[in-house]
């Protein structure tokens, strides 16, 4: 009789092993989707904020140099037609702010006429 019972009870422990080898994989399967989710939300959210910052500075860097276009159109030098005057004055504007990587004056065709390098 004892040698029975315990024949059942062995036989019962590969379904047994089986059955919890589910449940922890179960388990792990959801907690996997549930910190996959959740890393993918952090990472949207953080590259939101940083997509925001950088238009931002983009906003104040663009109104900042539509600011210099007018100072710089009511420059006397433009006022005349002397090209050597314009291309000087260009290249001390390159040079005092330093962020204009190119500089030019077209013409009302848009033939440049006066430019930091040549074209």
């Amino acid at each position: 009789m004892q040698t029975d019972l315990t024949r059942r009870s062995y036989g019962r422990l590969p379904i047994l092993i089986l059955l919890m080898t589910l449940v922890i994989l179960i388990i792990g399967a959801v907690a996997l989707h549930y910190v996959e989710n959740r890393l993918v939300a952090t990472t949207g959210e953080s590259l939101a904020l940083a997509a925001a910052d950088i238009a931002d500075m983009l906003d104040r860097l663009l109104f900042e140099r539509y600011s210099d276009i007018p100072m710089m159109a009511r420059a006397r030098v433009f006022q005349g037609r002397d090209r050597a005057a314009m291309t000087d004055y260009l290249n001390w504007v390159q040079k005092n702010y330093r962020v204009y990587r190119w500089l030019g004056v077209l013409d009302a065709s848009g033939r440049i006429i006066a430019a930091t390098s040549p074209a």
